[in-house]
């Protein structure tokens, strides 16, 4: 399981094109895509079709879908977007493509899912759309 954790940032944004870890098993260059996910805040707002317009799993779909957190968090405040994964992997990245980046990241990932997550991109400033980590 990958966790991701966003501090200090007003409104938080992930764009949903293609949001897969990049594993490091025997194939290289093989990508998973999170098989479901969860996120500690999602902004409130129901679309045409009586979905949610901005819930986590639309960072899992491709096309103009994304999460959104809540908004109007507090300096210290941390919004956790959580990607589940349907197997365990040794992973060697992760690809994230961003509409809004947080002021700040880290990703924590967990063996089986359950806590302690371990921290294994320390919190890090985003300086680009690209969200290089």
């Amino acid at each position: 399981m990958t966790k991701l954790f966003f501090i200090n940032y007003a409104f938080v944004i992930i764009f949903s094109f293609n949001l897969f870890v990049k594993c490091g098993d025997d194939i290289s260059n093989t990508f998973f895509k999170f098989e479901f996910c969860e996120a500690t805040s999602t902004f409130s707002s129901i679309g045409e079709n009586g979905l949610p317009q901005y819930a986590a799993e639309n960072a899992l779909t491709r096309g103009s879908g994304y999460w959104c957190s809540e908004g109007k968090h507090n300096v210290n405040d941390v919004v956790s977007w959580i990607g589940h994964l349907k197997n365990v992997r040794s992973l060697n990245g992760i690809i994230i493509h961003w509409a809004y980046t947080p002021g700040e990241v880290s990703i924590l990932a967990s063996y089986d899912g359950n806590e302690p997550y371990e921290e294994v991109v320390p919190y890090q400033l985003l300086e680009s759309r690209v969200g290089k980590i």
